[in-house]
Order: C-alpha cells, then sequence, then structure tokens
C-alpha cells in the first residue's frame, strides 16, 4: 500500500515537504502567469498608443483642411 512510501519519504516532515514544493509551483505558475498578464497588457497599452497618435494626426490635418 501507499504506508510504506509515505513512511519512507519521512512521516509528516515529507509531507510538509510535498506541500512546500506544491505552493511553490503553485506561486511560480501564478507569477508567470501574472508576468504574461502584464506584457500583453503592455503591449495593448502601447498598440492603443500608436493608434491614439494616428488618429490625433489625422484630426490635425482634417482640421488644417476646414480652415
Amino acid at each position: 500500500d501507499g504506508t510504506d512510501s509515505f513512511l519512507s519519504f519521512g512521516g509528516l516532515a515529507g509531507a510538509s515537504i510535498l506541500l512546500a514544493a506544491k505552493l511553490s509551483i503553485f506561486h511560480l505558475q501564478k507569477t508567470l502567469s501574472e508576468e504574461v498578464l502584464i506584457k500583453t497588457l503592455k503591449n495593448r497599452i502601447k498598440a492603443l498608443e500608436e493608434e491614439n497618435k494616428q488618429l490625433k494626426d489625422q484630426v490635425q490635418k482634417l482640421h488644417g483642411k476646414l480652415f
């Protein structure tokens, strides 16, 4: 049964190590997900800023043609 492997891993100390490892992996995955989200949002902001600049340029050109 699984008792032998549990005891050979160190009983409660082994379970604590496993739990710590799982939490560490969870935090790493969360951090990586957050980094991907931040990078995606920064890229989106950059694209929107460029689009905004182009639209402002168009408005300036059209404004110049009206007056």
